[in-house]
C-alpha cells in the first residue's frame, strides 16, 4: 500500500481541482464525452437510475468521476442519498 503524508495528500489534491477547472468549460463538449450528453443518452441514463433505484431500495449512489455532474443531477432527484468522487 502506498502512503502519503498531508502535505502529498493536499498537492494532487490541488492539482487535480486545478486540472478540472482548466477543461471543466470544455467537458460537456468534448468529442469524447458529448455523446452522454444527448436527449437520448439522459433518457436511457435516467432509465438505469430507477431501474437501480429499485433493486437497492434508492438508498445511496456514488459517483466515482462525476466529471461535470450531469448524471450526478439526475441520481440526485432518484436516490436518497448520494456522495460524489
Amino acid at each position: 500500500m502506498v502512503s502519503c503524508n498531508e502535505n502529498t495528500a493536499k498537492a494532487v489534491l490541488d492539482a487535480n481541482v486545478q486540472y478540472h477547472n482548466l477543461i471543466a468549460s470544455h467537458y460537456d463538449s468534448d468529442a469524447s464525452t458529448s455523446m452522454l450528453y444527448t436527449k437520448k443518452a439522459q433518457n436511457r441514463f435516467e432509465e438505469m437510475a430507477i431501474f437501480f433505484r429499485k433493486e437497492t431500495d434508492g438508498a445511496l449512489w456514488i459517483d466515482i468521476g462525476c466529471g461535470t455532474g450531469k448524471y450526478t443531477e439526475v441520481c440526485d432527484t432518484v436516490f436518497f442519498q448520494g456522495y460524489w468522487i
